[in-house]
């Protein structure tokens, strides 16, 4: 079991630095994606820096979003 969630969080903390590199690459400051979510730019900031624990999927999702994309998820067995 810790095997799997060390993966998801290590796949999630890469996930979340791709994002991250997106949004300055849009030229768009965390402040201003904070407000665009609708949420505390500390928040945001934490979860970025992946500080406070794993953050939820539905928040890494709403950041894909604020910044103009779509997260897709494949399930694959081993």
């Amino acid at each position: 079991m810790n095997e799997v969630a060390t993966k998801t969080t290590s796949e999630t903390k890469e996930l979340l630095q791709q994002l991250d590199e997106l949004r300055e690459e849009q030229g768009i400051s965390r402040s201003q994606l904070a407000q665009k979510m609708g949420i505390l730019v500390q928040s945001l900031n934490a979860t970025l820096d992946n500080r406070g624990g794993e953050p939820s999927m539905a928040r890494v999702r709403a950041i894909a979003k604020a910044l103009g994309f779509n997260l897709t998820f494949q399930i694959e067995k081993n």
